[in-house]
């Protein structure tokens, strides 16, 4: 997942139309609050909004840096790599890990996975097996 050149940052940031769309779709529901005269609670939802689109920027920016930089070597940023990296792996991609700011989400909904991909599609598979001995 390491970027060899500059150019390959276009594979790894949301281009700049993307972060105005992101805008541009949270306003309807911030001028609805708005309008209901909940001026702060609009403020804080696109505030909130536009803050969680710079760490998943930053944080996304942060996976792909060299492992022995400065910011590669911190300790959040090399467990939210293997996060990444095991988002990415074609077997279990589907299945696990599918937040890739934070496993917070994975937690909750019960998709967070740090083992290997041959372990995902294993654990996967037994817990398929155990359903079917369930529904029989």
């Amino acid at each position: 997942m390491a970027i060899r050149t500059p150019r390959e940052l276009g594979f790894v940031l949301i281009p700049s139309y993307g972060i105005a769309g992101v805008f541009a779709l949270t306003l309807p529901l911030a001028l609805a609050f708005s309008a209901a005269r909940q001026g702060n609670l609009a403020s804080l939802f696109v505030a909130t909004c536009m803050a969680y689109l710079v760490l998943y920027e930053c944080l996304h920016l942060s996976y792909p840096l060299p492992p022995d930089g400065r910011i590669g070597r911190s300790r959040v940023v090399a467990r939210l790599r293997r996060h990444h990296g095991a988002h990415h792996r074609p077997s279990s991609m589907r299945q696990w890990n599918f937040n890739v700011a934070s496993p917070l989400w994975d937690r909750v909904r019960g998709t967070y996975y740090r083992g290997d991909a041959a372990d995902a599609t294993t654990r996967d598979e037994r817990s398929r097996s155990a359903l079917e001995r369930l529904e029989r």
